[in-house]
């Protein structure tokens, strides 16, 4: 990643580790071809918050057809993440917008009542398809922070070893 990239990266993770998380109103999405390191710093970044993570499904939550896509709520986990998301198309964006500024919600469990939760959770998301924001006045412009990976790579070998040593170097 870029410097500039790269900053972006560590400031969502300040953000999450003092708490300013929970009243910023943004995500990240990761954005670039595949094999270009955006599950490689999602990984990361899972192994940070582990116990404290979820996964959602940003298409169920941008979909009128997904009656239980706030589930992944539940327990208000600090991070949520989807490896591999999709919001090349977004039907409605009530939900994510209403997740990412941390307003209450319905949450729609299966075989529970349903009932409000006002969510903390920073939602991180890997795509290779460009975000397609049809409403120029949606919220979803606003609060999307894009992440775009250089294209540098690092050789094999070495990408290996790193990765190997992250779970030491975490701190």
């Amino acid at each position: 990643y870029s410097e500039e990239e790269r900053h972006k990266i560590e400031w969502s993770i300040g953000a999450i580790v003092n708490g300013d998380s929970k009243r910023i109103q943004k995500f990240i999405v990761f954005y670039g071809h595949p094999k270009s390191g955006k599950s490689t710093i999602i990984n990361i970044i899972e192994k940070l918050f582990d116990g404290y993570c979820s996964s959602f499904d940003a298409k169920g939550l941008t979909s009128n057809n997904d009656l239980f896509s706030t589930e992944f709520i539940k327990d208000n986990p600090l991070v949520a993440i989807q490896q591999d998301g999709d919001l090349s198309r977004i039907e409605d964006n009530t939900r994510l917008n209403s997740i990412v500024s941390h307003e209450k919600i319905m949450v729609n469990e299966k075989f529970k009542s349903k009932y409000q939760i006002r969510p903390h959770t920073f939602l991180y998301m890997a795509t290779n398809q460009p975000v397609r924001i049809t409403d120029s006045k949606s919220g979803v412009i606003r609060r999307l922070i894009d992440v775009v990976p250089s294209g540098n790579r690092i050789p094999v070998k070495e990408y290996n070893k790193l990765v190997k040593d992250i779970k030491f170097e975490l701190g």
